[in-house]
């Protein structure tokens, strides 16, 4: 029998590696040929907009590409599959000379094959000794040029798709446009981009259709070929399509097909039938001689967690077994556990048509799917004291709602990018769960590793929020309830879910997260408009550059670009520390790095620019008992900012320009300008350093510093920014300063006097009587006067 135990597997993953290296090459030495192409040298001042037909033109190019790259390449590994299939067999080898090798291709195979160059020349050799092996190889290579030609038109419809996005289309003005999609069309024919590497490894499953086709060539040269049968050696876990499913253990003579999904097969991976039967196909193709019995089920799975015969389907793992006995209820039985020797979906055989068939169009994708899983939990306290009411009242933004992944540590989930689709999300008895699906991206499959071994899961991101102040039974905290011993959560009463995200830490509750064991088809154009639904917007550069401002100048917003700016702070006021003297807002030494903190915003110009984020409703970090790094993340609060801005310094002060934050309400953003803003300047190698502005509720020059016992600044929160009519004031003496101090002390302590009092006089004779109204106390005027 042929393949061993567990080659079958191991071969296929490693010739998929070396495939998609293969088709890398040859886009990388082809990419500068289509670049030239779609974005042709401009004479002209304005610049052309990209063109994708143009694609077209390169096509000969392409050709000579593959062929020295493509083509070579999947002949060494037919060699080589025929020859590990003749040792295999019994068969004898042939001693001649080694050819001379495309080294360059020779070492991409060698990166992805458990071989020495030695055995891959030898195998090569072998074929090129025996005509009929060198004639199958070059028939079998023959059938596959038109299938490797289609490449460039592949590179043309992502370019197409890429150009299609609507922050391309929507958010950039027309006469920026040309230059913005020649920047995206050059991104996308970059051999690195995202398009060219995932196309690379789309190519790179075409791995089973070479492999098993050699196999068969190699069976056929054998001295007892007439004897010989193939059988269909599929993967037992849960990616496994249910027509391969039931193809497993089909048995027909060498020459022969295998009747799968309705359709006729020479091996699996047999590209001259539908792409729903071969595209990403895995199995493999076994030699047997007549009666001998079927292969075992030792390491024929893709998905492993603990030990070889495990399936990471999900967070408690199923093995072989457990896959085999959901499938045979579920009525999709294999060949080889069947008398007839031919496998079923549902309760139909292949011969008849059923409506289980497998089908998938050049316009659908497969993707991993879930179902009813759990994103939050409701009256269940969090280790750092928060939690959603039991009884919150939770609205949810409409679907579909992208699902993310945080995969660094960022507080507010800051640097997600989306990996899936919430199609459904509801809240009953207490908790908050969805249905969707996972993206085929490189993110996508990063989060779905980490789900798959149960250290990441889902939370929600929340806005609108409406919080308050309990004990861990949903009381809330009052004065006359108040107990220093008990534990205070900050409760969550009504909240508005914008969207969810996949984290190692999730916010509220124990949450789960599986994938389901078959993938679904979607619609691309469907899935496409839902992924271009989550783009992040694109802006103007000029929105966070200097806006030039002629004066000290409060926080303003442009209503015809929706530009935000104006000055945190002027240079010419002082802050107003009692008995610390009067110092200005300190410049920065960093350009404003720690201020600029945030994820990147996109720019038309096809650049990233990171940003820093104005907030309201939150006051500041303490000034004392923190680190920096403390401080910056106490205002790590999606639902508080309101803005995106770029800090500099002019003439002025320190001014910040930016934009609206994308998911901020309007009542957020009036609020927001409304307020004077208010600095938090923190050391760092013995400067202060801006790293939050936020919009205070109270005007004025509130403001707090503290020094180390050094006497040097811990930090500097103020609210310095500028006000109609401010001017600057003299410096106070010591006096001055002593006698503030004094007075300040005075005040207080005769607060404190005429609170006591009132206390008492409360307790004798109860609360005093209300106070007249608006109304009441504008009549008293009018009668004065």
């Amino acid at each position: 029998m042929w393949p061993e135990r567990g080659e079958a597997l191991s071969r296929t993953i490693e010739a998929e590696a070396a495939i998609s290296d293969l088709y890398a090459e040859t886009l990388r030495r082809w990419a500068p040929e289509a670049r030239a192409a779609v974005l042709p040298a401009l004479t002209a001042e304005a610049a052309l907009p990209p063109d994708p037909d143009a694609v077209a033109q390169t096509q000969s190019m392409w050709d000579q590409h593959s062929e020295a790259v493509i083509v070579t390449g999947l002949g060494i590994l037919w060699a080589v599959s025929v020859y590990e299939a003749t040792i295999g067999l019994g068969g004898a080898v042939a001693d001649v000379v080694v050819p001379d090798l495309d080294t360059v291709v020779l070492a991409i195979v060698l990166g992805s094959l458990l071989m020495s160059g030695k055995e891959i020349a030898a195998a090569v050799a072998h074929v090129e000794a025996n005509p009929a092996l060198a004639a199958a190889r070059d028939d079998f290579l023959a059938s596959r040029r038109d299938n490797i030609a289609a490449t460039p038109a592949m590179v043309r419809a992502k370019m197409e798709a890429a150009l299609a996005e609507p922050a391309l289309t929507l958010s950039v003005t027309p006469e920026d446009r040309p230059e913005v999609l020649r920047a995206r069309a050059a991104e996308v024919l970059e051999p690195s981009s995202n398009e060219m590497r995932d196309l690379a490894r789309q190519r790179g499953y075409q791995a089973a259709d070479v492999l098993n086709n050699a196999v068969v060539a190699a069976a056929a040269q054998s001295e007892e070929s007439a004897g010989l049968e193939k059988t269909w050696i599929c993967t037992l876990d849960g990616k496994t399509r249910p027509t391969h499913w039931a193809a497993d253990g089909q048995r027909v003579p060498l020459k022969g097909h295998f009747t799968v999904g309705g359709e006729q097969l020479f091996v699996p991976g047999d590209m001259s039938a539908s792409p729903a039967e071969w595209k990403n196909c895995r199995c493999r193709v076994g030699i047997l001689a007549a009666g001998e019995d079927l292969p075992d089920e030792v390491d024929r799975h893709t998905e492993r967690l603990d030990g070889r015969d495990s399936v990471a389907v999900n967070r408690d793992g199923r093995t072989q077994a457990e896959e085999i006995e959901r499938r045979d209820k579920a009525g999709n039985v294999r060949a080889r556990d069947t008398e007839d020797g031919i496998g079923r979906v549902a309760s139909g055989g292949w011969a008849a048509s059923s409506e289980q068939e497998y089908e998938m169009a050049e316009d659908t994708e497969t993707y991993l799917t879930f179902t009813d899983a759990l994103f939050a939990v409701t009256g269940t306290p969090t280790s750092d004291g928060r939690m959603l009411a039991a009884d919150i009242e939770l609205a949810f933004r409409d679907t579909p709602m992208p699902l993310q992944w945080c995969e660094k540590m960022e507080g507010g989930h800051y640097g997600s990018v989306t990996v899936g689709v919430i199609e459904a999300i509801r809240f009953k008895d207490g908790e908050v769960r969805a249905d969707g699906y996972m993206l085929n991206n490189d993110n996508a499959i990063k989060a779905i590793d980490l789900v798959s071994h149960g250290v990441c899961n889902p939370s929600v991101d929340l806005g609108d929020v409406t919080m308050i102040a309990t004990y861990q039974d949903g009381t809330v905290v009052t004065e006359e309830n108040y107990d220093p011993d008990r534990e205070i959560f900050a409760t969550t009463t009504a909240a508005e879910v914008l969207a969810t995200t996949i984290v190692a830490i999730p916010a509220f509750g124990q949450t789960r997260f599986a994938l389901n064991a078959e993938r679904e088809a979607r619609d691309k154009a469907l899935v496409a408009s839902m992924a271009a639904k989550f783009q992040p917007r694109v802006y103007a550069p000029v929105l966070f550059s200097d806006p030039g401002l002629a004066g000290p100048t409060p926080l303003s917003i442009d209503p015809e670009t929706g530009r935000i700016f104006g000055h945190v702070a002027t240079f010419k006021e002082k802050h107003r520390s009692v008995g610390l003297g009067h110092i200005s807002p300190p410049r920065s030494h960093t350009g404003y790095a720690h201020f600029h903190s945030s994820p990147p915003v996109h720019l038309s110009d096809g650049t990233e620019l990171s940003v820093g984020r104005l907030t309201v409703g939150i006051g500041h970090a303490p000034v004392s008992g923190v680190s920096n790094a403390e401080a910056q993340a106490h205002y790590d609060n999606a639902e508080a900012c309101f803005a995106l801005v770029r800090a500099g310094e002019d003439a002025h002060g320190i001014w910040v320009s930016g934009v609206a934050a994308p998911w901020a309400t309007p009542d957020k953003i009036e609020m927001g300008l409304a307020a004077p803003l208010s600095g938090d300047w923190r050391p760092y190698g013995g400067n202060l350093e801006l790293v939050a502005v936020l919009a205070v509720n109270t005007p004025g020059f509130l403001c707090r510093r503290t020094t180390d016992s050094q006497g040097n600044p811990l930090s500097l929160v103020a609210s310095m920014s500028p006000r109609p009519g401010a001017s600057g004031t003299t410096a106070l003496s010591r006096d001055d300063i002593k006698a503030a101090v004094t007075e300040a002390l005075a005040e207080s302590a005769h607060a404190a006097k005429r609170a006591a009092l009132l206390t008492r006089a409360t307790l004798a004779v109860g609360d005093p009587p209300p106070g007249p109204s608006p109304a009441e106390r504008m009549s008293q005027l009018l009668e004065r006067a």
